[in-house]
């Protein structure tokens, strides 16, 4: 979103820490499975994941959401998908439930996985899972991070599944 002086939340400098102290090891091996390349300095501030203010290099919010550095969960602690499998029609019995804190890159393949191992309980083969899949890769990108108290939701139930950002 972008605010009164055009600058987006993502884009906006996180000074809590410089770029060194944070822990981004997920996001690097990312990056490397999907480019092949490595991912440095160069290839952060082209991103716009970093910026540079007093001759330091400072994160973004969204390099702060895509990290593993605990700084995210103190900063975002909302940003996270909620998932659980209820037996019946409502939100009474569960069978399963598990938050996902990871990095944002992770997320939405753990909140997939939880799918896999919990759908097959209510209706096997039913559902198209490759859409299931976009929808929760949707949700995570398109989610506004600089609401706290909006989360995404993934939730199977015996009838329907429901994915929704509230």
């Amino acid at each position: 979103m972008i605010g009164m002086n055009k600058i987006s939340f993502d884009s906006k400098i996180v000074y809590e820490k410089e770029i060194s102290d944070i822990a981004y090891e997920t996001l690097k091996q990312t990056y490397k499975n999907i480019t092949g390349s490595n991912l440095g300095i160069k290839q952060l501030c082209n991103l716009d994941l970093i910026s540079s203010k007093n001759k330091k290099l400072y994160p973004t919010n969204a390099f702060i959401l895509l990290s593993d550095d605990d700084l995210r969960l103190k900063l975002f602690p909302h940003a996270k998908i909620e998932c659980a499998s209820f037996r019946g029609e409502d939100r009474f019995d569960f069978i399963a439930q598990k938050p996902m804190y990871g990095p944002l890159s992770t997320q939405s393949e753990q909140a997939y996985q939880f799918v896999l191992q919990n759908i097959g309980a209510q209706k096997p083969n039913e559902y198209p899972i490759q859409a299931i899949k976009e929808l929760i890769i949707n949700a995570v990108i398109h989610r506004d991070y600089s609401i706290p108290k909006q989360d995404i939701r993934v939730c199977i139930f015996r009838d329907h599944n429901n994915i929704r950002v509230d």
